[in-house]
């Protein structure tokens, strides 16, 4: 069995039919280089809502667990959750901020935020 012959790369279109000129012919567009991305030294800190004390804010304010579930319509399984840790869906969260807010008079840029490292896997991304 003999090895297929690559096809010769096209250098000239046929100009043999009517109306074909010379400037037809496209012209090769050089390639632009991305550059790399550089890392900074140290990673800068996340930040990220505090959920837990968005809990004891309400608490606080005499908000208990059964009383958010009625009002946000989300199971308590769920509100525990996110108060030990897990991150609440987009829309879930906002909900939570705008009760969060109603109940303590504070403005949503008084929430409470952590800053976390990130961990060597997500800087590296």
């Amino acid at each position: 069995m003999t090895a297929p012959i690559p096809p010769k790369p096209i250098t000239q279109l046929p100009l043999d039919f009517p109306g074909a000129s010379s400037d037809a012919i496209p012209t090769p567009v050089p390639r632009l280089v991305r550059p790399k991305r550089v890392l900074p030294a140290y990673p800068a800190p996340e930040v990220r809502i505090d959920w837990f004390s968005v809990f004891a804010d309400l608490k606080r304010s005499a908000w208990s667990m059964y009383r958010i579930e009625s009002q946000l319509h989300i199971p308590k399984t769920t509100l525990l959750g996110w108060k030990d840790g897990a991150e609440p869906k987009h829309f879930d969260g906002e909900r939570l901020i705008q009760l969060w807010t109603d109940v303590t008079g504070q403005k949503r840029e008084q929430l409470p935020v952590e800053r976390r490292m990130p961990s060597a896997f997500q800087s590296r991304r």
